[in-house]
């Protein structure tokens, strides 16, 4: 039992008789209640830890000499608390696990000056619903009393400010992909866990990284379409989250059906090209984005749910795709190709002269000509009507 006493002890023999049976406690005697011949129940004088002899006797004067031991221990070893941080708001859910605790007892318990809520008292163990501060933040001492005289205050509990979720980065992800999350608030814990409510009665947990006071790294797992909210808490538990309901938003995958123009010429000083995607599932988000296969993203520009415009930067001739991401995580790709052309370079024009009527066919000479579908005489444009051997 505790140091400080009280705790019932049941001892079982023969030959016992009310209403004189008392217990000796090493040198202390108190006075025993008889519940049958065979059995009799003593309270635990304030001891300090250690063993002693526990002996009976039905008259105060003789008693047994059986040698059964009986062993205090000392508050602080035989109580624990669980956890034992949580917000000033209070709501944290506690276990407290003690020697002496039953079921049937009438246990209460204190943090600071400030009663805390029973929830429930079993074998061992109580748990409580801890009030709010009414000094904010700090240590405070937790005093377990119990209705039969035991008494703990070995044990403290740390209030902190209580924590809040301001925004999500990114806040969208793709159904079937796991997406890594920067949680933004104040007055993050380091024992703070993400957990996520969806359509499922539990909330699940996330793992989470603590980065500072400020920011979380947390990874939500793949789900079915629809909407899910972020909160945080203290202790991995609903009593001590957040309520902040910020949303994380699980879409379709976007598609990616068309490119236009699908094909430019590069041109020294001249790299930047507005290009217009059409697909299905594009989303208005602040991370809307467009990359030219693994050069640096751009910003992209909403315009419906099946149509962005991109200003694509080249600085070279190639073959490249076009990815486009609405979360700055995952990008989609079309499988068609987004081709930038060689300068083309003209060498030769026959003939250089012809009718102010127009009609004359002319033939250009040169380099990176191939592809070509235009060809421009002052401010008027002409088709080309014939490609052969790199000439138009």
């Amino acid at each position: 039992g505790l140091s400080t006493g009280g705790t019932f002890v049941t001892v079982f023999g023969t030959g016992f008789v009310a209403p004189n049976q008392v217990c000796s406690f090493g040198d202390e005697v108190m006075a025993g209640i008889v519940l049958t011949s065979t059995a009799v129940v003593c309270t635990a004088p304030a001891h300090t830890a250690g063993n002693i002899t526990l002996e009976v006797s039905k008259n105060g004067v003789d008693f047994t000499n059986d040698g059964v031991m009986f062993q205090y221990s000392s508050a602080s070893d035989s109580w624990t608390m669980v956890p034992s941080t949580g917000p000033a708001s209070g709501g944290t859910i506690v276990t407290v696990v003690g020697m002496g605790i039953e079921a049937d007892q009438k246990l209460t318990a204190s943090f600071g000056t400030v009663h805390a809520s029973t929830q429930s008292v079993s074998h061992g163990e109580a748990v409580f619903i801890v009030p709010s501060s009414e000094k904010g933040s700090g240590n405070v001492k937790v005093t377990i009393m119990v209705d039969l005289g035991t008494v703990s205050d070995s044990l403290s509990f740390e209030y902190v400010p209580a924590m809040r979720v301001q925004m999500l980065a990114p806040s969208t992800g793709e159904v079937g992909l796991s997406t890594v999350v920067t949680v933004i608030g104040n007055d993050f814990h380091s024992s703070a866990t993400c957990m996520a409510h969806g359509q499922a009665a539990a909330p699940t947990l996330l793992t989470t990284t603590f980065v500072t006071s400020s920011s979380l790294s947390c990874e939500l797992d793949a789900q079915t379409a629809g909407t899910v909210t972020v909160e945080v808490s203290m202790n991995g538990a609903e009593s001590d989250a957040t309520n902040d309901r910020v949303s994380f938003v699980h879409a379709a995958p976007a598609v990616i059906d068309s490119i236009s123009p699908n094909q430019v010429m590069y041109v020294d000083g001249q790299n930047q090209v507005t290009v217009r995607v059409e697909g299905s599932n594009f989303r208005n988000t602040q991370e809307l984005a467009c990359r030219l296969g693994m050069a640096t993203p751009v910003a992209g520009h909403f315009v419906t749910s099946s149509a962005i415009d991109c200003l694509l930067e080249h600085d070279r001739s190639g073959n490249f795709t076009v990815g486009v991401t609405f979360n700055g995580v995952h990008y989609t790709s079309s499988a068609m190709r987004y081709e930038v052309l060689p300068a083309a370079e003209v060498t030769s024009i026959f003939p250089s002269a012809g009718s102010v009527n127009g009609g004359t066919r002319v033939t250009i000479a040169g380099r990176g000509l191939e592809g070509l579908t235009q060809c421009r005489f002052g401010s008027k444009t002409a088709s080309v009507a014939i490609q052969k051997d790199g000439n138009l």
